[in-house]
């Protein structure tokens, strides 16, 4: 394995993906790799690994301190806070423990974080994701990645279909349509918050104006939830549209539902514009200000 690395290494090749899926289940050998890759670290070369939150240790915490910020990135499958889905599942994890770790690694500020949940597994209803949503969103990692249940070919998930009232595509990769718990209508609509969480949260670029937000919502979800009814019920996702856009498009949701408060209003723009300074370069600014807040 070190004499493959090594190999990397030397070619300085931008990024290696270890593909199993739980790396730190044996720690021993987990920690030798980590630590010649610190060893060998050409300041270039990214390795992303796939870790059990909740078993990361103070030994790879200390191993990890001094890591060169962008050698390591970290994806951490959580799939949902609702233990009973997890064990019908056969997952077992310690949410309180994941999330300690995953606070301690968001402190040190050195290590990318990924987090992943499943949409679609037994015994979780709409209610319930939203529960979970709620319970990883509070982390503020660095990207949040809502997935949906894949009823791939051979998977324990497979013999319980029935059980579950699951029904899914006939082709690859199986994804999950409708089942016991939640209807087609829940997770199509999970499927337009997955849209705007992944063009406002995970494409970066609007950290001030979504803290702000969120605040004006019962929890998290909600707010999303109301985003995705905007930005769909206006058809904004019948085109692509450039970062420039995105601001613009969020301007309009400030002012929707005929909400009066002009204050608020102003404190999004405020924070939009905040948001776009240290995100775009100034000719794009300059270019966004001579077009104006309307969208084209």
């Amino acid at each position: 394995v070190k004499s493959d690395l090594s190999y990397f290494i030397y070619k300085r090749v931008r990024q290696v993906k270890f593909i199993d899926r739980t790396f730190n289940w044996n720690m021993k050998r987990c920690l030798e790799i980590m630590k010649y890759l610190k060893l060998r670290d050409n300041g270039v070369t990214n390795f992303h690994f796939e870790l059990c939150g909740d078993l990361i240790d103070d030994d790879m915490m200390m191993l990890l301190s001094d890591a060169r910020p962008g050698l390591f990135q970290f994806e951490i499958g959580v799939q949902s806070t609702n233990e009973k889905a997890l064990r019908s599942c056969n997952r077992s994890s310690n949410f309180q423990k994941l999330a300690e770790n995953v606070k301690r690694l968001m402190k040190m500020g050195n290590i990318h974080l990924h987090l992943d949940l499943i949409a679609g597994l037994p015994f979780e209803d709409y209610l319930s994701f939203r529960n979970s949503f709620n319970d990883v969103y509070s982390l503020k990692v660095h990207q949040l990645q809502l997935g949906f249940l894949k009823l791939i070919k051979g998977a324990p998930i497979r013999e319980q279909i029935e059980e579950h009232a699951y029904v899914y595509r006939s082709k690859a990769p199986y994804e999950v349509i409708s089942n016991k718990y939640m209807s087609a209508d829940d997770l199509i609509r999970l499927k337009k918050i997955e849209k705007l969480l992944n063009l406002y949260y995970n494409r970066g670029g609007f950290m001030r104006t979504l803290a702000f937000a969120e605040t004006l919502a019962e929890t998290p979800f909600d707010f999303f939830e109301e985003l995705a009814d905007f930005y769909y019920s206006n058809g904004f996702q019948l085109k692509s549209h450039g970062k420039e856009d995105l601001y613009r498009i969020f301007y309009l949701y400030a002012d929707w539902k005929g909400r009066s408060n002009l204050r608020i209003k102003e404190k999004i723009k405020e924070l939009l514009f905040e948001d776009m300074k240290v995100t775009l370069n100034p000719d794009a600014i300059k270019k966004f200000l001579r077009k104006g807040w309307e969208i084209q």
